[in-house]
């Protein structure tokens, strides 16, 4: 209702923090997309999932397009100077700068309802860990995507892929968060520690996405 836009209204003119919106809040934007003009010099980060992405095709001319929809998203987060999360089997993270975050790791156990705000928590908490010293939000972006999907494959190992909920993301995210102190503790020789103990990064980067 109107209340609930004023509300939002009043946030983004307000908050002087990063402003992660999702949920309702994507289809208020979606709905009245000058809403995206109340946020300024902050990081916004937007995180729909391929149907609320829908929702902004009404205004955001070729957001959908099949021929090239990488480019699309990339255009929308250049344009409107934020950074757009579409989550997926293959969550991608598009930046202001232009650059495309693809997350290749994950589990169909993170299926489950609220598991998306899990990740707008971990997005506010790395954001809030950062404390302005001006690290790319669209990096701090991929990085919460990455914890949040080697969570989901802690918990499809411990439940598989059914019996998970939203609230057992909290020892999965304890157990991921282990393992990355083991592996910083035992950092290669150039001083890179490792982040996946399956090798190699599970986010890939472009910076001009090829078309698919």
């Amino acid at each position: 209702g109107e209340e609930r836009r004023a509300l939002l209204r009043r946030v983004l003119h307000e908050a002087r923090v990063p402003v992660i919106l999702d949920a309702d809040a994507l289809t208020m934007v979606a709905e009245e997309p000058s809403l995206l003009g109340y946020v300024e010099g902050r990081p916004l980060i937007l995180t729909p999932h391929p149907g609320e992405l829908r929702r902004f095709a009404a205004f955001a001319n070729g957001l959908e397009a099949e021929d090239d929809p990488i480019e699309a998203l990339r255009r929308f987060a250049v344009t409107h100077r934020l950074t757009l999360v579409l989550k997926g089997a293959t969550t991608l993270i598009a930046g202001a700068d232009g650059r495309v975050f693809f997350n290749v790791a994950g589990s169909p156990a993170m299926a489950t309802a609220g598991s998306g705000d899990v990740l707008a928590g971990i997005i506010a908490a790395l954001l809030a860990a950062d404390r302005g010293r001006a690290v790319d939000p669209a990096e701090i972006t991929a990085g919460a995507v990455t914890l949040h999907a080697r969570a989901g494959e802690a918990l499809e190992a411990r439940f598989g892929l059914r019996a998970a909920t939203a609230s057992d993301y909290d020892e999965a995210l304890i157990e991921v968060l282990r393992r990355a102190e083991v592996a910083r503790a035992t950092m290669d020789g150039r001083g890179t520690p490792s982040t996946t103990d399956r090798g190699g990064s599970p986010i890939v980067q472009q910076d001009r996405p090829e078309r698919c």
